[in-house]
């Protein structure tokens, strides 16, 4: 026989016992005896659960939290590691190969590795230059990022994927935010033209 010390006790008159292979005596009308099977139904049973606030201030609660909420924004990267920029590893880097470095060709992206020629290789560099080092790129940042030096080519590849911008000739900036950053990444980007 075992006594009532090695249950355990979740209710004010109830007590489980853990292996249901013991023996006892109950001497307590007053207290329910369980084994571990009974517990999940003598708890679904018991009435004694009810609503803690009302839904007027659970709706209130909803609204704050909506309100709230900002997406999660984690770039740039580089800063958030302490990494500098001139540490990052520039240029269009080819998805065949993996060379870090693809020069421009009339029709896009060459490979100088591989040979492979990608007409929208640019504008995962774009976005890698986004989500690495900031929000913000100029004309020469990216000509720099890209190892591109035709101001007019570089223009027309940012223009052409229609990003928002400020300022006018040499003080224009591109600039992205998550949303862009998405739309870029998820694309196929437009054909590139010389």
């Amino acid at each position: 026989m075992v006594s009532c010390t090695s249950a355990f006790h979740f209710h004010s008159s109830c007590s489980g016992f853990p292996r249901p292979q013991q023996q006892f005596v109950n001497h307590r009308k007053d207290l329910q005896l369980l084994f571990p099977f009974e517990i999940p139904i003598f708890l679904r049973r018991l009435h004694s659960f009810h609503n803690v606030t009302s839904s007027l201030p659970l709706k209130k609660i909803a609204n704050m939290l909506h309100s709230a909420h900002r997406e999660y924004d984690p770039f740039p990267l580089a800063s958030r590691y302490g990494i500098q920029p001139s540490e990052l590893i520039s240029g269009v880097c080819c998805v065949q190969c993996g060379f870090q470095g693809m020069t421009s060709i009339y029709n896009g992206w060459g490979c100088q590795q591989c040979g492979h020629v990608d007409e929208i290789a640019h504008v995962q560099a774009i976005v890698d230059y986004f989500m690495l080092i900031g929000y913000r790129i100029s004309n020469k940042e990216c000509r720099h990022f890209l190892r591109l030096d035709n101001i007019q080519k570089v223009k027309r590849l940012l223009g052409q994927l229609r990003i928002p911008f400020e300022g006018e000739k040499r003080g224009r900036f591109y600039i992205a935010n998550l949303k862009v950053i998405r739309e870029l990444h998820d694309s196929k980007g437009p054909k590139v033209t010389k």
